[in-house]
C-alpha cells in the first residue's frame, strides 16, 4: 500500500470534498478574494492582447432554452 497523499489508493476512499485549497466556512483562506480578483485581472490583460474571431473551424452551438 502507498502511503502518499494524492496515490490512487487514497484517492479512492476520500470524500469529494476533502481536498479544497481556500477552505469553507469561517476557517476560509484570507486571501481567496485577492486570488480570485488576481487571476481575473491576469485573464482580462491577456485576452485583451489578442484578437478573438470565429473562423470556418469553429464549432457552433445553439442552446435551447
Amino acid at each position: 500500500m502507498s502511503f502518499f497523499r494524492f496515490s490512487p489508493e487514497r484517492f479512492s476512499n476520500r470524500c469529494a470534498q476533502a481536498y479544497m485549497p481556500f477552505g469553507i466556512g469561517n476557517r476560509s483562506c484570507i486571501g481567496s478574494r485577492l486570488a480570485m480578483l488576481e487571476m481575473r485581472t491576469n485573464v482580462i490583460t491577456t485576452v485583451r492582447k489578442f484578437v478573438i474571431e470565429k473562423n470556418s473551424l469553429t464549432p457552433v452551438s445553439y442552446m435551447k432554452c
